[in-house]
């Protein structure tokens, strides 16, 4: 019994002690790691966004140049596809125009050819034609008829037609180993014309 009174005179006496203490000095706050974590974090996340802001903004200037440069690389293959087909039209025509001239230079070598062989015949019936005259008129000047015969008109007509049956027959002989539209441009046929006008004015007067 008096252990227990003792007790509780020494727990008195000693909260008598520590109450003046206690109130001069107080206990000091002490606060979590994790607090001083979030803080700092508040205090340093805009100096930590502004490589990420720098970044994305790199990021998204570079995903409009790379539109731009899709842009053109699509504008450029359109291009390329008008010009690949303009040049296949360009091979086209110059194909279908190297036939052409090669068909009119063949054209042309037949023509010539056609000309060629003309003239030959034409040379060839002018001078049988001569040929033939000739030999009619010496047989008119020996025939000892020829006086009476030159006199009369009867026999001048007859004369002046067989030499225009023989210029004849020489034009269609011509005509026939040649074009028509060619021998109608010849010098020659036009001779002929004014040859057959002449005997034909002749015989009228």
């Amino acid at each position: 019994m008096a252990d227990s009174r003792q007790a509780d005179t020494e727990l008195l006496h000693g909260n008598a002690v520590l109450e003046p203490s206690s109130l001069q000095q107080p206990p000091k706050k002490s606060y979590p790691a994790i607090l001083h974590v979030a803080v700092l974090s508040v205090f340093m996340l805009p100096f930590a966004m502004v490589p990420y802001t720098v970044a994305r903004r790199q990021n998204a200037k570079l995903a409009r140049t790379v539109k731009m440069l899709n842009d053109d690389l699509q504008r450029l293959r359109s291009q390329l596809e008008v010009g690949s087909a303009l040049q296949q039209t360009t091979q086209a025509e110059l194909r279908s125009l190297a036939a052409s001239v090669s068909e009119t230079l063949k054209q042309l070598r037949e023509l010539r050819e056609q000309t060629s062989r003309l003239e030959s015949h034409r040379s060839a019936s002018e001078q049988s034609t001569q040929t033939e005259l000739s030999r009619l008129l010496d047989e008119l000047q020996h025939s000892r008829y020829f006086s009476w015969a030159f006199g009369t008109r009867m026999t001048k007509e007859l004369t002046l037609r067989l030499v225009i049956k023989l210029s004849h027959y020489a034009a269609w002989e011509c005509r026939w180993w040649t074009l028509l539209p060619l021998w109608k441009k010849s010098n020659w046929s036009l001779g002929w014309i004014g040859v057959d006008t002449k005997i034909e004015e002749g015989l009228r007067g």
